[in-house]
């Protein structure tokens, strides 16, 4: 029995293959599934793969980080209150 996997190396790139069901195995790859890749995709592929991989590099590191949501209120008064302290400290 073999199923279908998806390589995600920079020479064949979401090209699809034949490969051993089980896990760990040494003989993952055992045939292309699909035909070969036209150049311009070889070149692509590869670059959007880093994109998206540090993409979620920098997604999980901010999720980390705490999300402050301000409302326009909160911003009128921090504004008025940085005005008012501007005019008072002149005085």
């Amino acid at each position: 029995m073999v199923i279908v996997r998806t390589a995600w190396t920079d020479k064949n790139p979401g090209r699809c293959f034949w490969g051993c069901p089980t896990e760990g195995s040494k003989c993952r790859f055992i045939g292309l599934f699909d035909g070969p890749m036209c150049a311009r995709s070889k070149a692509i592929i590869p670059g959007l793969l880093r994109t998206i991989n540090k993409l979620k590099s920098q997604n999980t590191r901010l999720k980390g980080y705490p999300v402050m949501q301000l409302d326009v209120s909160t911003l009128v008064k921090f504004y008025n209150m940085k005005l008012y302290m501007r005019i008072t400290s002149r005085h």
